[in-house]
């Protein structure tokens, strides 16, 4: 349960507050992103709102890695063009050490 929630709760708000970023790096920063996740589906890019669909997990030990690695693209994606809108360098190589070591943890995983 711990897993589900950190990757589902915890996780989502970063990736949410990320596209917030996003829609003001995007739009302006006078653009209304309202309070919280409210009319999200309004003032966040539409390809973030796809992909979302995607990032939360079942109750299922595949399923969280499985969100768990569509978030970490989804934010990279969002994170990227947020830093290039924004004249700021993303991050990339640290992005890539975290991603590897969340694979290499999945692959020495012990099934539940």
């Amino acid at each position: 349960m711990t897993a589900k929630e950190c990757s589902d709760d915890y996780m989502k708000k970063r990736l949410i507050r990320m596209a917030k970023w996003h829609a003001l790096a995007k739009k302006g920063k006078d653009h209304d992103t309202w309070h919280g996740m409210r009319f999200f589906e309004q003032w966040a890019d539409p390809r973030i709102i796809t992909e979302l669909r995607h990032a939360f997990a079942h109750y299922d030990e595949r399923d969280i890695w499985r969100s768990l690695f569509v978030s970490l693209g989804l934010f990279r994606l969002v994170a990227e063009e947020t830093a290039t809108r924004s004249g700021l360098l993303y991050p990339g190589n640290a992005h890539d050490q975290v991603t590897r070591f969340i694979e290499r943890l999945h692959s020495k995983r012990e099934p539940f």
